[in-house]
């Protein structure tokens, strides 16, 4: 996939603001729907997609993500009416660590 095809995403927010209960439902949207993005090539992280998905669809709490845990969630698209490949990346930071950096101003 070429650099072009790479979007990357920074995704914050304070401690127990749904920030992986949207990812979850925003994978769900896109892997059952007919919109204008579909799921591309299976080399992503769709193993936790799958796994957060299922814990929002059984009405379970999402697991918080620790301070000290630094994940990049990798997704792969295809635009629909192109079939052309989009790489997202989202790191996936804990609530705490953004708190940390505005009461601190890294």
């Amino acid at each position: 996939m070429n650099e072009s095809a790479q979007r990357q995403l920074l995704f914050a927010g304070l401690p127990y603001t749904g920030k992986t209960s949207f990812l979850a439902i925003f994978y769900l949207a896109v892997a059952n729907s007919a919109g204008r993005l579909r799921l591309g090539s299976y080399k992503d992280d769709r193993e936790y997609l799958n796994e957060i998905a299922g814990r929002l669809m059984r009405c379970e709490k999402a697991v918080h993500t620790e301070m000290k845990e630094h994940r990049e969630l990798s997704l792969s698209l295809e635009l629909a009416e192109s079939a052309e490949p989009v790489m997202l990346r989202i790191p996936d930071l804990s609530g705490e660590t953004w708190e940390q950096a505005v009461n601190e101003r890294w």
